[in-house]
């Protein structure tokens, strides 16, 4: 019964990654919060919550900020209504999978929330397929199927062949299963492909990347674990793009994205937005302008600021950035000494193919807080079972 209950649980919170496109934003926020008081409850009762509560300080500290962040700039509005869920949202899923893997182990948790998102990700997958990319809906823009648009359906690819890996990773039966990973692999390029979404066609291949690099070279593994690392990368990649005019005004470049592009302009009309973006940062650095600001779209009339933390400093300023940026730290960083998180490997390419799709999309939301607390579970779980072990 013990572990149904769980397996309701992580069922539970899964609902908390994405948005139903069919639904408005207040009854998806009622969704939403019913479905974090139930797993708050639920975590309340175990006797382990404070533990939890413990690990969970710095997502908790971030939703704080953002919420504060919001109030500043729009008063008790709906918007900041929205910046209270979505805070909550994140904070239950830091708690709950800290929590179960605690309790349990962390292998059973992954492997749990693996087994939901396969069923998830074939189901979308039989509507891509069905409607041939066309979506169940579509404005003219962008498709929608059953869970999200073209981008829903390749993050939520990434992060199930993330947790595929993981599984590969944990369980017997390496090499069949490994073989079967690349199949699973070019399936998801394919449906991305077909989706029309190339940001998770490049998702793809980086985690596929990044495990052939791994199988090569052993060392890999002990490089990309490193917080550090991960967010040099992060923060590098954006100021690549964004910062420099390297790659934006480089004619090769310029010539091979107008070729492939949906419109005229390098990369698809992004350099104004990322002009407008820079420009409006400096004008609110600290505490930026609220959750889900609209400013690009309302200087352009369509558009955003097409890259992750442009946006997260556009809505948080430097002081919800540092606190993001914190998490990521916290949530990667190795709390026992000299393990081989060979563990944490598999989620951290999710993390680093959304690191990358970040330059060009804004995606730090549902499925990457899902990745990073699954992450920080694993490394949570090793330390208190070390803990333990010393204890007794």
């Amino acid at each position: 019964m013990k572990i149904k209950i769980n397996t309701i649980i992580i069922l539970l919170s899964c609902l908390l990654f994405a948005s139903s496109p069919y639904l408005s934003q207040t009854i998806n926020n009622v969704v939403f919060l019913v479905v974090s008081l139930v797993l708050l409850i639920s975590m309340i009762q175990k006797q382990i919550y404070r533990i939890t509560m413990k690990e969970c300080i710095p997502i908790i500290v971030f939703c704080c900020i953002t919420v504060v962040c919001t109030v500043l700039n729009h008063g008790m509005t709906s918007r900041t209504i929205n910046a209270i869920v979505t805070g909550l949202r994140y904070v239950m899923l830091f708690m709950v999978y800290c929590q179960l893997s605690i309790e349990t182990s962390a292998q059973k948790v992954a492997d749990t929330v693996f087994k939901i998102l396969f069923v998830a990700t074939t189901i979308e997958d039989l509507c891509v397929l069905i409607t041939k990319g066309y979506g169940i809906v579509n404005d003219g823009t962008l498709a929608y199927y059953l869970f999200g648009n073209k981008f829903g359906v390749s993050y939520l690819h990434m992060l199930t062949l993330s947790l595929f890996l993981f599984h590969i990773f944990t369980t017997r039966g390496f090499l069949i299963k490994k073989n079967a990973f690349w199949i699973y692999l070019a399936f998801s390029i394919a449906i991305c492909m077909i989706a029309d979404c190339n940001t998770g066609v490049i998702g793809c291949v980086v985690i596929g990347g990044m495990t052939f690099i791994a199988g090569k070279k052993d060392r890999f593994i002990k490089i990309i674990d490193s917080p550090i690392i991960y967010l040099v990368i992060f923060i590098s990649l954006t100021f690549l793009l964004v910062g420099t005019d390297v790659i934006l005004n480089n004619r090769f470049l310029a010539t091979l994205l107008q070729k492939y592009s949906h419109t005229n302009k390098i990369l698809t009309g992004r350099v104004d937005m990322y002009k407008i973006a820079l420009y409006t940062i400096v004008q609110k650095p600290v505490w930026g302008y609220g959750i889900n600001n609209t400013i690009v779209s309302d200087t352009l009339s369509w558009g955003n600021a097409q890259n992750g933390l442009l946006k997260m400093l556009l809505d948080y300023g430097l002081i919800g950035t540092a606190a993001f940026l914190n998490v990521c730290w916290r949530s990667i960083y190795q709390r026992v000494r000299g393990n081989v998180n060979d563990m944490v490997f598999p989620i951290l390419t999710f993390l680093y193919s959304m690191a990358v799709c970040s330059m060009v999309e804004i995606n730090l939301s549902g499925y990457y807080f899902a990745g990073l607390a699954l992450v920080n579970a694993v490394q949570a779980t090793k330390y208190y079972n070390a803990k333990n072990l010393v204890g007794n």
